[in-house]
């Protein structure tokens, strides 16, 4: 259940230059609301260099982003359950499994939701997610949203000759992974 944050009544400013330098000297520091606003974009929206810039170079920044992500997130995991021979671990993100499928060259995501039986079932629109975001120990971020759901499960179909949907299959073999379901958001 994703936390109630009410971003204007929290006072918080991120320090983004090196440990030691005053926050007047940041040339833009990022406020709290700030990002917060951009952990709940939309995928539509446009990307802020500046914060992604500084997720990558501020591991303090990003540990705050990635806490942000997993009490806004309906279900995550940052790490894989155990080790696997396979290229691709298979995930557990609450009740959801995530596993890479590979078809002749081709790859997708399925991201499947178990019921106590073990048979796939369909939520209603409210609670099924419509966003995934996966976040690299590096500070790489990468946000795609979900298509609908067919027969109880949401696929992402990859194409390897994309640059982002590269980046990912080769995010997804790492076990450190953070993977984070989240629910729609109105267009920016």
């Amino acid at each position: 259940m994703p936390n109630e944050l009410k971003p204007e009544e929290v006072e918080f400013l991120f320090d983004l230059q090196d440990e030691g330098e005053q926050v007047e000297t940041a040339p833009r520091a990022v406020t709290f609301k700030r990002l917060f606003d951009y952990a709940n974009r939309s995928p539509s929206a446009p990307l802020d260099f500046e914060i992604e810039r500084k997720l990558r170079e501020n591991g303090r920044l990003f540990r705050s982003y990635t806490s942000l992500l997993s009490d806004q997130a309906i279900a995550f995991c940052e790490m894989a359950a155990a080790a696997s021979s396979d290229d691709y671990p298979l995930r557990q993100l609450g009740f959801y499994c995530l596993s890479v499928v590979e078809d002749g060259g081709d790859y997708f995501i399925e991201i499947s939701f178990d019921d106590a039986d073990g048979d796939l079932v369909v939520k209603d629109a409210a609670s099924n997610p419509q966003v995934i975001e996966f976040c690299s120990d590096d500070g790489l971020i990468l946000m795609y949203e979900l298509g609908p759901v067919v027969k109880g499960v949401r696929m992402i179909i990859l194409d390897a000759e994309n640059e982002k949907d590269q980046q990912l299959l080769d995010l997804l073999k790492s076990p450190s992974l953070g993977i984070f379901l989240k629910s729609g958001h109105d267009e920016d």
